[in-house]
């Protein structure tokens, strides 16, 4: 992979931060970009020959596909609001070969009562299709499809929709869209010579409202507050988020926050603590020094991978525990 690639990559998996912004619950997860090659797809059922994660350069790993499969992800009912976000790398082969299909509905043996698919058209187009029980919506749209690209479906207060690159493409009214049991994505690549890679996919849910949760629960945690890989230091993405958490505590200046930092499993238990503590740490420096809060309201501290939501053996569980949270005090 070469450099311009892997910056592309790096900036839409940071663009994927920006857009949850507006979204929080995380329902669904896997990153294959730093896991080893024998890592086994422990999150998805494999219809089809098995995918193969392999190194594309620089450390980064991918799920790559070279014949037809279809992925189910191992997951419950969506809520009517959701976001899907994905990253893909075309292979240079024969293009018209090559597609993309995000298929939702109510169990796989059903078939999909919606979809949401994308296909190159040649080096500088794409074709994204919107497809609600039959009735489509079909748009060619400029795009490189040399570099990786971020492909995002979106389901809120009946519409659904399509992103490419955190554009949008297209959406439809659809006041009562058939409720999600079940989401399975269908990879054609009959070239076969270049394998069409994923390096993530992520779903979430609308995340609760601050000061809403806050001032009723007690507590609020930040499930879109990201920070930079392996640091301690808040993704310029994530921004947004704290920016709006300031605004709801200088309208309340009686509250007083202790705000915790946990993490995974990974390493020993003394860096998982550290790591969690300088994070917790870093929050509150961001609102004191960005957004000018007393630092009198805040404290902070870390747990380390106590007090876990999920298992750690998954992707999924390991993102939902690593966290911010936010405690009245």
């Amino acid at each position: 992979m070469g450099m311009k690639r892997l910056f592309v990559l790096l900036s839409l998996a940071l663009s994927l931060i920006a857009m949850q912004k507006a979204y929080g619950e995380l329902l669904f997860y896997d990153d294959f970009s730093g896991i080893p090659s024998s890592h086994p797809l422990s999150s998805w059922k494999v219809n089809g020959t098995t995918p193969q994660i392999i190194d594309a350069g620089n450390g980064i790993h991918q799920l790559a596909v070279n014949e037809n499969v279809e992925l189910v992800a191992k997951l419950k009912l969506l809520p009517a609001n959701f976001m899907l976000e994905s990253i893909f790398t075309l292979g240079p082969g024969e293009l018209d070969n090559q597609s993309i299909i995000w298929n939702f509905g109510d169990s796989y043996a059903h078939g999909a009562k919606w979809s949401a698919s994308l296909s190159p058209v040649d080096r500088n187009q794409v074709r994204v299709v919107l497809d609600v029980e039959g009735s489509k919506e079909d748009v060619t749209i400029p795009l490189d499809v040399n570099q990786p690209l971020a492909f995002n479906v979106w389901a809120e207060n009946g519409k659904l929709g399509i992103s490419v690159n955190g554009s949008p493409v297209v959406d439809v009214d659809q006041a009562q869209s058939p409720p999600v049991h079940a989401v399975w994505i269908h990879l054609q690549n009959v070239d076969g010579m270049a394998p069409i890679e994923m390096s993530r996919v992520r779903i979430t849910s609308p995340p609760a409202d601050f000061l809403n949760a806050i001032l009723s629960k007690g507590h609020y945690i930040a499930d879109t507050l990201d920070f930079d890989s392996n640091t301690d230091q808040v993704a310029q993405e994530s921004l947004p988020v704290l920016k709006s958490i300031a605004e709801a505590l200088v309208a309340h200046p009686e509250l007083k926050l202790k705000i915790v930092g946990y993490s995974d499993s990974r390493g020993t238990r003394k860096e998982t603590l550290e790591l969690s503590r300088r994070r917790a740490e870093s929050v509150k420096h961001v609102l004191v020094t960005q957004f000018q809060l007393n630092p009198d309201r805040l404290s902070a501290e870390g747990k380390g991978e106590k007090h876990f939501l999920a298992s750690n053996k998954t992707a999924t569980g390991r993102a939902l525990n690593r966290r911010i949270e936010f405690i009245r005090q």
